[in-house]
């Protein structure tokens, strides 16, 4: 499966209109996640001009065709097996042709990175588009940089295991930033 990441713009303020106000998708985003068009943009606008910050829109080719019952059909362009799990990132502008499925982000602080990623698209969650993203950005994009931290919100267990899985741990001396979540942390 290809992945391809892009700046997050507000080009894609729709997908995140349609996700941040899906309760399947925002129960564990944070309280103050914007939830209208203009707190969106405005949140996407804000993005761009960070300059501690660099978000990638995940994207996705798919092939779309239309059922006998004029319905569409949603088929996953991949070049894996069953048995093959690997996912291919790409970096570029491919927003024209491609759907937007989510982020990824980075935040650079003095003394630290902090992570997060969202899969908005129901379909696509569970398909280790997360894991690889976030493996392709502690390799490529900040192998250098340690601790990298990731809040958790503490009934996340997908992501709470996602991060596990990559090595990160719990850490009790660092407090979140929010009430309900976890810190979680890279430091090799």
């Amino acid at each position: 499966m290809n992945i391809y990441l892009t700046p997050l713009t507000v080009k894609y303020i729709n997908s995140y209109l349609k996700w941040f106000n899906n309760p399947v998708v925002s129960r564990y985003l944070y309280e103050e996640t914007p939830h209208t068009p203009s707190t969106i943009k405005q949140w996407l606008e804000s993005i761009e001009l960070n300059h501690f910050a660099t978000y990638y829109a995940l994207l996705i080719k798919n092939k779309n065709f239309v059922n006998s019952d004029n319905t569409v059909k949603t088929e996953l362009n991949t070049k894996q097996s069953k048995q093959e799990k690997s996912i291919i990132i790409e970096k570029g502008d491919y927003s024209k042709i491609l759907e937007h499925i989510g982020h990824v982000g980075i935040m650079i602080n003095s003394s630290y990175a902090e992570i997060s990623v969202v899969v908005g698209c129901i379909s696509y969650q569970n398909k280790r588009i997360a894991t690889s993203s976030i493996k392709y950005l502690l390799t490529n994009e900040i192998p250098n940089i340690r601790p990298v931290i990731a809040e958790i919100h503490k009934n996340n267990i997908p992501s709470i295991n996602l991060f596990k899985s990559l090595g990160f741990c719990k850490q009790e001396h660092i407090g979140p930033k929010h009430d309900s979540y976890i810190v979680y942390a890279l430091d090799k």
